[in-house]
């Protein structure tokens, strides 16, 4: 756990406190979660009760995840100056928006460049486990603020739905290899041209028969140990190729050292 809070001191200090209980003073892990005693029938406290949160901790996949955590190591980047990360609309991966510290775009938000996207994926996998890595990341040209000059928390999903309303209705043609690659398998196993890296595999025409090919080929051709449950949560080539990318982002960084058990 306090492997994710090494290198940062400001987080380290706002989750490790002291406390003096019974005249003996150690060092505790605030976990976040709100509770409180129920007593039992003499008045005694007894069990805790679980409430809620008091921060945007949230639960993927069986992890529980602090979306400042995965925030802070993006600002430790040369590239990112300021960074947010929230849960998708479906609530099963995560999305990243940054203010890069040399913007290149004018719009109020866009998808990130595809090196640049790559580049701080691959860094961020040296820090963080591969199910806290967003699976993707929007530029934005200045963080979304109250009238109180906060940061507004509420109006990044809003900026994403936007974004995305924009990409449906331009179709996004390959633009690397992997995209290329990926692309090419779901056409030969739909038996259908794919010119939108954003399409939906089961949109297309795709089954549980053509996914389970389409997963085949992908690991023939690129040597990934990849599932049919990974094409479910990820049935676009956009997406599909990010999953690519951190794998082996994530499989660099074990080879030169990193513990296995970060990217599991």
């Amino acid at each position: 756990m306090a492997q994710a809070y090494f290198g940062l001191p400001e987080l380290s200090a706002s989750r490790f406190v002291s406390l003096s209980l019974m005249n003996n003073s150690q060092r505790y892990y605030q976990t976040g979660d709100q509770v409180r005693w129920l007593l039992d029938e003499e008045g005694n406290p007894s069990v805790l009760q679980f409430i809620g949160r008091r921060d945007n901790q949230v639960k993927l996949r069986g992890y529980r995840i602090e979306l400042e955590e995965i925030a802070a190591q993006l600002e430790q980047l040369d590239a990112v100056q300021q960074a947010h990360v929230l849960l998708n609309d479906s609530k099963d991966n995560l999305l990243g928006c940054v203010v890069l510290t040399t913007p290149s775009h004018s719009e109020a938000i866009c998808e990130l460049e595809q090196a640049l996207h790559t580049q701080i994926l691959t860094s961020l996998a040296e820090a963080l486990p591969s199910y806290m890595l967003p699976y993707k990341l929007y530029a934005l040209a200045a963080m979304p603020l109250t009238n109180n000059g906060k940061v507004d928390a509420g109006a990044f999903a809003q900026l994403v739905q936007s974004q995305q309303a924009q990409v449906l209705t331009a179709p996004l043609a390959p633009m690397t290899e992997l995209q290329t690659l990926l692309a090419e398998i779901f056409a030969q196993v739909l038996n259908t041209q794919v010119r939108d890296i954003n399409r939906n595999f089961f949109e297309l025409g795709g089954h549980s028969l053509s996914a389970s090919q389409a997963v085949a080929l992908i690991e023939q051709a690129l040597e990934v140990p990849i599932t049919l449950k990974i094409l479910f949560e990820r049935p676009s080539v956009s997406a599909l190729a990010t999953w690519c990318e951190i794998h082996r982002a994530a499989k660099a960084a074990d080879e030169n050292g990193q513990s296995e058990e970060m990217f599991l």
